[in-house]
This record gives structure tokens, sequence and C-alpha cells, in this order.
């Protein structure tokens, strides 16, 4: 079943203007796939990203990705390395002036706190 967010991003991924544009939202949507669980679609978002953006890597791109994997870790593992990746999510964003996800990672930095 899915979820009229999901459903949403799924359609804003379709309907980007770029592939830029739908790349960032495969990031916040395997964000919001590590958060209810679905680690399978979560991974092979963040595996497309990656490969994608390994030799020309945007701020966007790795504030969003990191995001995601800390929200990853935190629903497996409860470890330390998530509120790394959380952290540097926020620290990305605000040095890029990205005030969206620099409020999501930093409303996840205190929920985590």
């Amino acid at each position: 079943m899915s979820s009229r967010y999901l459903e949403r991003l799924n359609a804003e991924i379709g309907s980007a203007k770029t592939l830029f544009d739908a790349d960032c939202l495969r990031a916040r949507r395997a964000a919001y796939q590590a958060r209810i669980g679905d680690f399978a679609g979560a991974d092979a978002d963040l595996a497309t990203l990656q490969t994608r953006y390994a030799s020309r890597p945007r701020v966007a791109i790795s504030a969003w990705i990191n995001l995601a994997e800390g929200l990853r870790s935190h629903y497996t593992d409860l470890g330390q390395a998530a509120r790394d990746k959380i952290q540097r999510a926020h620290a990305l964003s605000a040095a890029a002036g990205l005030a969206p996800i620099q409020a999501l990672s930093a409303a996840w930095l205190a929920h985590l706190a």
C-alpha cells in the first residue's frame, strides 16, 4: 500500500523538469522509504544516486543522500552513524543555504538528541 506522500513524490519525480530535480526528489523518496521501513526501495534509490553523482557531486544531492542514509541507519541499528550522517546533511545544507533540508535535518538531530 502506498501513502499519499509517496504517490505525490512519485508524481513529482515523473513530472520534474530536469534530471537533477528528479534526483533530488528521488533522494527525498529514499529518506521517506527508510523512515517507513522500505529499506530495499531506499537502497535502490540511494545506489542509483550514488553511482550517478560519484564523479560529479552536487551539494543538494549529497545532503539528501546523507539524510536518507542517516535515517536508514537510525531505523536499522540505532548507531552513531545515523547521527553522523544527519549531522553531515545539516552541515552541507547550512553551508549551501538549502533551507528545507537544513530544517528537516535539524529536526531529526533534535529528535535523536
